[in-house]
């Protein structure tokens, strides 16, 4: 088969078609995602993936990856701080059902994707803002921030984005995609704020040093 009979048929030469009998339906991993985390906040962290999990498994890398999802999911257990979970409980009780799997995470990442030159501006200077107003206040931060930073760090230690992003960006071609674009864009924003995060995970601004993250 040629290069060009190739792309005809949607796939390159080096992606081989997954056919073994075995049924794959990329949505389970949004329910077990929302079993995963206790209260409400499983509906939220899955409302950030279910878009990009739509997609049919057609190639052995996509198998794979869904298998090695569902192998991690298996174990993952993750211990959500007191603070988190009331507020969570909470804001449950003021939305309707049918609002949980709206994900206020997707809803802002497409804005700032698609927003235009004077819309960024203004996001810039708020997250300038924000990032000068955390510098220096180790100790006296807000509490939601601090429980999210504690949260982010559990999740950090069990793997979550080492291990369960990068096959989640490695079945969906179109959540790697998005994730490619964002990430461009935040060390964009970041170098041109000369922004960067501590070592408590907080933003702030200051000249990146080795080993820091944008």
């Amino acid at each position: 088969m040629s290069e060009s009979e190739s792309e005809t048929l949607g796939h390159e030469l080096t992606e081989e078609l997954y056919q073994d009998g075995k049924t794959r339906n990329p949505q389970r991993i949004v329910e077990r995602l929302v079993a995963a985390f206790p209260g409400n906040m499983g509906y939220s962290v899955s409302a950030n993936f279910s878009p990009y999990l739509k997609d049919e498994i057609i190639t052995k890398s996509q198998a794979e990856a869904y298998d090695e999802i569902m192998l991690y999911l298996d174990s993952f257990k993750i211990k959500v701080p007191l603070l988190l979970s009331v507020l969570d409980w909470y804001l449950s009780s003021l939305s309707p059902k049918e609002n949980k799997m709206k994900s206020r995470e997707n809803l802002t990442t497409e804005w700032l994707l698609n927003a235009s030159d004077e819309q960024l501006e203004l996001y810039k200077k708020a997250l300038l803002k924000r990032a000068k107003a955390q510098q220096g206040n180790r100790g006296r931060r807000n509490p939601i921030e601090r429980a999210n930073v504690e949260l982010k760090n559990r999740m950090e230690a069990a793997g979550y984005y080492s291990q369960m992003l990068p096959l989640l960006k490695q079945l969906s071609p179109t959540y790697a995609d998005h994730m490619r674009r964002l990430e461009e864009l935040n060390d964009k924003i970041c170098s041109e704020l000369k922004l960067r995060y501590d070592d408590d995970g907080y933003l702030i601004v200051g000249a990146l040093e080795s080993g820091d993250t944008p």
